[in-house]
Protein backbone atom coordinates (compact mmCIF):
# COMPACT_ATOMS: atom_id res chain seq x y z
CA UNK A 1 0.00 0.00 0.00
CA UNK A 2 2.88 2.55 0.62
CA UNK A 3 3.68 2.32 -3.04
CA UNK A 4 -0.08 3.36 -3.66
CA UNK A 5 -0.33 6.15 -1.00
CA UNK A 6 3.21 7.56 -2.36
CA UNK A 7 1.87 7.68 -6.31
CA UNK A 8 -1.56 9.07 -4.68
CA UNK A 9 0.44 12.21 -2.96
CA UNK A 10 2.95 12.79 -6.37
CA UNK A 11 -0.83 13.34 -8.16
CA UNK A 12 -2.00 14.90 -5.32
CA UNK A 13 0.53 17.64 -4.68
CA UNK A 14 1.35 18.19 -8.22
CA UNK A 15 -2.69 18.94 -8.67
CA UNK A 16 -2.48 21.51 -6.42
CA UNK A 17 0.21 23.11 -7.30
CA UNK A 18 3.18 21.25 -6.54
CA UNK A 19 5.65 20.94 -3.64
CA UNK A 20 5.77 24.74 -2.80
CA UNK A 21 2.14 25.09 -2.50
CA UNK A 22 1.66 21.63 -0.67
CA UNK A 23 4.88 23.25 1.71
CA UNK A 24 2.96 25.90 2.28
CA UNK A 25 -0.79 24.52 2.83
CA UNK A 26 0.38 21.81 5.44
CA UNK A 27 3.24 24.28 7.31
CA UNK A 28 5.82 22.27 6.42
CA UNK A 29 9.57 22.51 4.60
CA UNK A 30 9.22 21.51 1.22
CA UNK A 31 11.91 19.13 1.45
CA UNK A 32 9.84 17.31 3.63
CA UNK A 33 6.60 17.25 1.60
CA UNK A 34 8.90 16.40 -1.08
CA UNK A 35 10.08 12.87 0.92
CA UNK A 36 6.72 12.20 1.21
CA UNK A 37 6.01 11.96 -2.55
CA UNK A 38 9.28 9.82 -2.68
CA UNK A 39 9.06 6.03 -3.44
CA UNK A 40 12.68 5.24 -2.10
CA UNK A 41 11.46 6.81 1.39
CA UNK A 42 7.89 4.79 2.19
CA UNK A 43 7.82 5.03 5.84
CA UNK A 44 8.00 8.78 5.18
CA UNK A 45 4.32 10.02 5.29
CA UNK A 46 2.46 13.10 6.10
CA UNK A 47 -0.08 13.04 9.26
CA UNK A 48 -3.69 12.70 9.19
CA UNK A 49 -4.53 16.25 9.47
CA UNK A 50 -2.04 17.20 6.91
CA UNK A 51 -3.48 15.16 4.49
CA UNK A 52 -7.20 16.39 5.16
CA UNK A 53 -5.96 19.54 4.75
CA UNK A 54 -4.39 18.85 1.49
CA UNK A 55 -7.26 16.95 0.27
CA UNK A 56 -8.94 19.92 1.67
CA UNK A 57 -7.77 22.25 -1.53
CA UNK A 58 -7.28 19.46 -4.04
CA UNK A 59 -10.12 18.43 -6.92
CA UNK A 60 -10.12 15.05 -5.57
CA UNK A 61 -9.10 13.26 -2.52
CA UNK A 62 -6.38 11.15 -3.87
CA UNK A 63 -5.14 9.81 -0.07
CA UNK A 64 -8.78 8.85 0.38
CA UNK A 65 -9.40 7.28 -2.41
CA UNK A 66 -6.54 5.26 -2.34
CA UNK A 67 -6.73 4.15 1.13
CA UNK A 68 -10.06 3.10 0.28
CA UNK A 69 -8.86 1.06 -2.82
CA UNK A 70 -6.43 -0.47 -0.70
CA UNK A 71 -9.22 -1.66 1.49
CA UNK A 72 -11.50 -3.05 -1.18
CA UNK A 73 -13.52 0.04 -1.35
CA UNK A 74 -14.53 2.46 -3.98
CA UNK A 75 -14.98 6.31 -3.07
CA UNK A 76 -17.77 8.17 -4.56
CA UNK A 77 -18.79 11.91 -4.42
CA UNK A 78 -22.42 12.11 -3.29
CA UNK A 79 -25.55 14.78 -4.56
CA UNK A 80 -23.82 14.31 -8.11
CA UNK A 81 -27.42 14.28 -9.18
CA UNK A 82 -28.76 12.93 -12.93
CA UNK A 83 -26.02 12.68 -15.62
CA UNK A 84 -27.59 12.62 -19.16
CA UNK A 85 -26.14 9.29 -21.60
CA UNK A 86 -23.73 11.85 -24.29
CA UNK A 87 -22.01 12.43 -20.91
CA UNK A 88 -21.23 8.24 -20.79
CA UNK A 89 -20.61 8.45 -23.82
CA UNK A 90 -17.86 11.20 -23.37
CA UNK A 91 -16.69 9.51 -20.12
CA UNK A 92 -15.86 6.52 -21.86
CA UNK A 93 -14.34 8.09 -25.12
CA UNK A 94 -11.90 9.97 -22.55
CA UNK A 95 -11.26 6.32 -20.51
CA UNK A 96 -9.80 5.05 -23.93
CA UNK A 97 -7.80 8.31 -25.22
CA UNK A 98 -6.29 7.94 -20.94
CA UNK A 99 -6.10 4.45 -21.29
CA UNK A 100 -4.16 4.29 -24.54
CA UNK A 101 -1.87 6.90 -23.20
CA UNK A 102 -0.73 4.37 -21.07
CA UNK A 103 -0.22 2.03 -23.53
CA UNK A 104 2.08 4.40 -25.15
CA UNK A 105 4.30 5.11 -22.31
CA UNK A 106 4.71 1.98 -21.37
CA UNK A 107 6.02 1.09 -24.91
CA UNK A 108 8.23 3.77 -24.81
CA UNK A 109 9.48 3.14 -21.41
CA UNK A 110 10.15 -0.12 -22.30
CA UNK A 111 11.71 -0.05 -25.94
CA UNK A 112 15.25 0.13 -24.27
CA UNK A 113 14.31 -3.55 -22.64
CA UNK A 114 14.71 -2.25 -19.26
CA UNK A 115 12.14 0.02 -16.85
CA UNK A 116 13.34 2.36 -14.80
CA UNK A 117 12.24 3.85 -11.29
CA UNK A 118 11.71 7.62 -13.12
CA UNK A 119 9.50 5.65 -15.78
CA UNK A 120 7.76 3.14 -13.45
CA UNK A 121 6.57 6.15 -11.66
CA UNK A 122 5.75 7.92 -14.95
CA UNK A 123 3.59 5.17 -15.78
CA UNK A 124 2.21 4.65 -12.36
CA UNK A 125 0.68 8.27 -12.46
CA UNK A 126 -0.90 7.98 -16.02
CA UNK A 127 -2.46 4.61 -14.33
CA UNK A 128 -3.82 7.02 -11.57
CA UNK A 129 -5.52 9.40 -14.28
CA UNK A 130 -7.02 6.37 -16.16
CA UNK A 131 -8.53 5.04 -13.09
CA UNK A 132 -10.19 8.55 -12.87
CA UNK A 133 -11.45 8.18 -15.92
CA UNK A 134 -12.81 4.53 -15.04
CA UNK A 135 -14.43 6.66 -12.26
CA UNK A 136 -16.08 8.82 -14.65
CA UNK A 137 -17.75 6.39 -16.41
CA UNK A 138 -18.78 4.79 -13.62
CA UNK A 139 -20.38 7.58 -12.39
CA UNK A 140 -21.95 8.69 -15.33
CA UNK A 141 -23.70 5.20 -15.09
CA UNK A 142 -24.73 5.36 -12.09
CA UNK A 143 -26.24 9.11 -12.45
CA UNK A 144 -28.25 7.23 -15.65
CA UNK A 145 -29.74 4.64 -13.58
CA UNK A 146 -30.63 7.24 -10.71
Amino acid sequence: MPAAIKTALRVLIREIGGVEAAASVVGRAVSRVSDWQNHAKPNDLPSLDQVLALEAVAPRPRITEAMARAAGWRLEAVGQGDVAPASVVTAAGRLMQAGGQVAVEVGAAIADGSLTEVERIGIATRAVATRDECDAVLAALAGDQA
